[in-house]
């Protein structure tokens, strides 16, 4: 009786992966490792701001410009979305910016948005991702097009990002093996017609794309993301495919009812992983910027507090005293338009400065 030879899947291939062996996790670990990182973080802001400004701030002060794990957790996956447009201004293949994503998601599992503020940490890794892509950009180029940004910027934090990495740049994700899946569909269900199969690879496509920003690269391997995309793109026909793809394998995996419980489990491994795929919320704009302002105030308390003491100073400048009640009402209202033209000034420039506080840190 001869052995029959075990033929090597690309799961399989993929858990010998150092991309397996370093970022695969369950939910629970991930979120784990999350507080472990906002944790660590807390403790070290409050120690500094206790040793530095403890003087210009009360305890409770200080505890409200600390963000908070689901602030911090908005902010990273705010600032990740935003990689879609950069790529998009370079004209970067969809590859470089899933590979930028993955990049920056995985340096905010070792550092905190408090230690390095993301602007900049989002603009090292599509630089990054773009060299391990090859589609390099010389780093004078790409600043140009970015606001407020210069070189050193981003090289500073190129070798602390690879560090974070632990020097791993190949990232193998969903999108690589739907062309694959693709083939296969036309193979299994010849009657299927060309067209309906491109429209279906094309919906899976972007929603692998939206998917990047979920966890699911996290907790699945690169076919079982595919095949779920493909599913919620067209789960009958993904259904019908799998169905005769493990009918035709080996008969006597089948006969003993193993390939039917195989199937089964695949099944509920693509429902999880099409739930993780949707399962995340970008925060809207205004909140986004509320978050950003907050770490402006955290990583530059010195500056909040300067801002403060200005409102204050002009608003007693403003005051009149009660010995000239003719002049109060005038006076009052000249300080009310005065003072609420200030506030809405620095409120700007607040979120100005907010929306573009480098991470020299």
């Amino acid at each position: 009786m001869t052995q029959q030879s075990h033929q090597i899947t690309d799961d399989e291939l993929y858990r010998n992966t150092s991309q397996y062996r370093l970022w695969s996790m369950t939910k629970e670990k991930l979120a784990e490792l999350r507080h472990s990182v906002h944790d660590k973080a807390v403790d070290k802001v409050r120690q500094v701001l206790l040793e530095k400004v403890a003087s210009l701030f009360t305890p409770e002060q200080i505890e409200d410009l600390i963000l908070t794990y689901e602030e911090e957790q908005l902010l990273v996956l705010a600032y990740a979305s935003k990689i879609e447009r950069i790529a998009l201004s370079f004209q970067m293949p969809s590859q470089v910016k899933a590979t930028a994503v993955s990049y920056f998601k995985k340096f905010y599992l070792v550092h905190s948005v408090m230690d390095y503020h993301p602007k900049n940490v989002m603009y090292t890794c599509v630089f990054l991702a773009a060299k391990a892509e090859n589609h390099f950009i010389p780093v004078t180029t790409f600043c140009k097009s970015l606001p407020k940004s210069e070189p050193a910027h981003i090289l500073d934090l190129e070798f602390l990002v690879l560090e974070s990495l632990s020097f791993t740049l190949l990232v193998q994700n969903g999108i690589r093996p739907l062309h694959g899946f693709f083939l296969d569909l036309q193979v299994v269900l010849p009657s299927t017609s060309k067209p309906e199969l491109s429209n279906v690879l094309t919906r899976a496509r972007d929603i692998l794309l939206r998917g990047l920003l979920s966890d699911a690269h996290f907790h699945f391997t690169p076919p079982q993301i595919a095949l779920a995309g493909l599913s919620l793109s067209n789960e009958d026909l993904v259904k019908k495919y799998l169905e005769l793809k493990f009918s035709t394998k080996d008969i006597s995996v089948n006969t003993s009812g193993e390939g039917i419980h195989a199937l089964s489990v695949l099944f509920e491994v693509l429902k999880e992983c099409k739930q993780t795929l949707q399962d995340f919320r970008v925060p809207e704009s205004a909140h986004e910027k509320e978050i950003d302002k907050k770490l402006y105030r955290l990583l530059h308390p010195n500056k909040f507090l300067n801002q403060n003491k200005r409102k204050l100073e002009r608003a007693n400048s403003t005051a009149t005293p009660e010995t000239e009640p003719k002049r109060v009402r005038v006076n009052e209202e000249g300080a009310s338009a005065s003072a609420g033209g200030d506030t809405s000034a620095d409120a700007s420039a607040d979120a100005s400065a907010g929306a573009t506080t480098a991470g020299e840190r």
